[in-house]
């Protein structure tokens, strides 16, 4: 079957989830290498454009086409509302090694579908990717979805975990992962950006 991610161009050339195991994400905790695909390119989009910080939109981005072996799927037909509970099935999945897909129902799109690749998996080297094209989003689309302003000196964080909108001192009582996040990056972990030094926040 096929499978598509939108990621920038400097991480094109692999899938072996390095970079959601230091950030962490909805299906899996900090620590655990794995690959979050889509069944189509507008829902890949879409989830790229909900996720990322849009101050720092990079300019550069790559629809990859990836091809799984026809193996057995696990299936997440009901996902908790809580997104440590979704955490822990994905963190479980990772460590059984059952299979080398997951399937999740997306937030945004119900209906559709999002996958999780185990780079762990004993078969997952038969994954591969099979096209690369150029993208880039419509400035509408990026221009429809401002970042929200907060007072010059303050430090801004936006965290799906916590809350929808939230300052530095509500978060730190509020967010687990909050000790993490260092004072001089831009970083996501368990949902956060943080935006150390900019009075944007998306």
């Amino acid at each position: 079957m096929g499978v598509i991610r939108l990621t920038k161009r400097a991480h094109a050339t692999t899938l072996d989830g390095k970079g959601a195991a230091i950030t962490g994400g909805r299906w899996h905790s900090v620590g655990k290498a794995v690959v979050y695909v889509a069944s189509c390119g507008a829902l890949a989009a879409l989830e790229y454009l909900a996720h990322a910080d849009k101050s720092v939109f990079p300019a550069s981005l790559i629809f990859l086409t990836i091809e799984v072996p026809d193996l057995e799927i696990e299936r997440v037909h009901t996902p908790p509302a809580e997104v440590a509970a979704s955490r822990q099935i994905g963190d479980d999945w990772l460590a059984r090694k059952s299979t080398t897909l997951l399937e999740v129902r997306p937030v945004l799109i119900p209906k559709q579908r999002n996958y999780l690749l185990n780079p762990e998996h004993p078969l997952f080297g038969a994954v591969r990717i099979v096209e690369t094209s150029p993208f880039a989003f419509d400035s509408r689309l990026l221009s429809a979805i401002p970042p929200k302003s907060v007072e010059a000196g303050e430090v801004g964080f936006w965290c799906c975990s916590c809350a929808p909108d939230v300052k530095a001192n509500s978060l730190r009582d509020s967010c687990e992962k909050f000790s993490r996040i260092p004072s001089s990056a831009s970083r996501r972990v368990c949902g956060i950006v943080h935006r150390a030094s900019a009075v944007l926040i998306s």
